[in-house]
């Protein structure tokens, strides 16, 4: 399997430059693909992820352990290695940031407000949490939370309390 043969197998979008891949997907129908697999001893053939197999068959190295490759165009199904990038799951959540790719995804504003129904503080204990002057275990303790949810709820972490805004927004 080469570059040239995934392009082969793929729909070239004149606009955004996307390989789209038409051959086989996973039930979550992200691209499979059949190819040698650096990361193992021996490089042997095996069905992978299209984007880690095109990576590798792009850079000829192994993917460093603790690594993921992630697209950085919107389309789950581009393999074009243009659109790829490989690093940490901590970079990949900068680039998700940076690029808001998940800010008007309605599944997931849908999991925020799930979240926030099940979520341990309420907006009260939530703001009292944030505006607090006292140390993070006094404060956990005090509420009967765990010292990783006042953590998150000062960094401004917590999923259920993240601003979600009008989840039709861009439809139009």
């Amino acid at each position: 399997m080469t570059l040239d043969d995934v392009n082969q197998r793929c729909h070239v979008d004149a606009d955004t430059d996307c390989w789209h891949w038409r051959g086989a997907v996973s039930d979550s129908k992200w691209p499979r693909i059949y190819a040698p697999n650096l990361s193992k001893a021996g490089q042997p053939m095996e069905v992978q992820t299209g984007r880690r197999a095109v990576w590798q068959l792009h850079t000829g190295k192994a993917i460093p352990e603790g690594h993921r490759v992630y697209g950085k165009c919107r389309s789950d199904d581009c393999l074009n290695p243009k659109h790829m990038a490989c690093g940490t799951t901590t970079e990949w959540g900068q680039h998700k940031s940076k690029t808001g790719i998940h800010k008007t995804v309605t599944h997931r504003i849908g999991a925020r407000k799930t979240g926030k129904a099940r979520s341990v503080l309420t907006q009260e204990t939530y703001a009292e949490v944030v505006q607090s002057t006292e140390s993070g275990i006094h404060i956990a303790k005090r509420l009967g939370v765990s010292m990783q949810t006042v953590s998150k709820a000062r960094r401004g972490q917590l999923l259920s309390f993240l601003p979600i805004g009008n989840p039709f927004s861009g439809l139009l």
